[in-house]
C-alpha cells in the first residue's frame, strides 16, 4: 500500500510541477485547457521517472541475497517517507480544494498563504522523506533509491524547461 501511496504523490507531484512549469508561459486569456495538457504531459514524463526507480528496486531485489529482508527494507523505508509526504500533500490539495471558492479573496488567500510558502517548502519535504527512509532503514539500496528519486523529482522541472525551449509558447 505505501508504494501505491508513493507512487500516486510522485505522479501528483510530476503533474503539479508541469504546472508551475507553464504557469506564465501563454497569452492564452482561457489557460485551463493549457495548464491541464502541461499537467498531462509532466505526469506523463514523472511515470518514466517513477517506473525507472520501480526498475532500479526491483534489479536490487533481485540481485539480493537476502530478498525477503530487502522487500521489507523497502515496505518500512516507504512507509517512514510518507510520514513526511501525506501531510505535506494533504495540506496543498485541501488549499488546492478551498481555493476553487469562486471568491477572489479566498484564492488569494490560499495562494499567499498556502501554495506560495509550500511550493517554496517542497525539496525540505522530499529531502526530509528521503532521511525519514533513510533512518529507518540504513541501506545502500535504500540510499540510492532515494538519491535517484530526489534526483528525479528536482530535475522534472529543468526538463520540462529544457524541453520547452525553441517551442511555441502556446500550444
Amino acid at each position: 500500500m505505501s508504494f501505491l501511496a508513493l507512487w500516486l504523490l510522485g505522479t501528483l507531484d510530476a503533474a503539479f510541477v508541469g504546472f508551475r512549469e507553464a504557469a506564465g508561459r501563454s497569452g492564452l486569456v482561457r489557460k485551463s485547457a493549457y495548464y491541464a495538457r502541461a499537467m498531462r504531459r509532466a505526469a506523463f514524463l514523472g511515470q518514466g521517472a517513477l517506473g525507472a526507480t520501480g526498475i532500479v528496486a526491483l534489479m536490487f531485489y533481485l540481485g539480493a541475497s537476502e530478498p525477503a529482508a530487502l522487500a521489507a527494507s523497502y515496505g518500512r523505508a516507504a512507509s517512514h517517507m510518507l510520514y513526511a509526504l501525506v501531510p505535506y500533500a494533504a495540506v496543498v490539495l485541501a488549499a488546492l480544494a478551498v481555493r476553487q471558492v469562486p471568491v477572489v479573496d479566498v484564492q488569494a488567500l490560499m495562494n499567499v498563504t498556502i501554495l506560495g510558502p509550500f511550493t517554496a517548502l517542497r525539496p525540505v519535504v522530499l529531502v526530509g522523506g528521503a532521511a525519514l527512509a533513510i533512518a529507518a532503514e540504513p541501506r545502500f539500496e535504500i540510499a540510492m533509491l532515494c538519491v535517484m528519486g530526489l534526483a528525479c523529482a528536482f530535475g522534472l522541472g529543468p526538463f520540462l524547461t529544457w524541453r520547452r525551449r525553441g517551442t511555441p509558447v502556446v500550444d
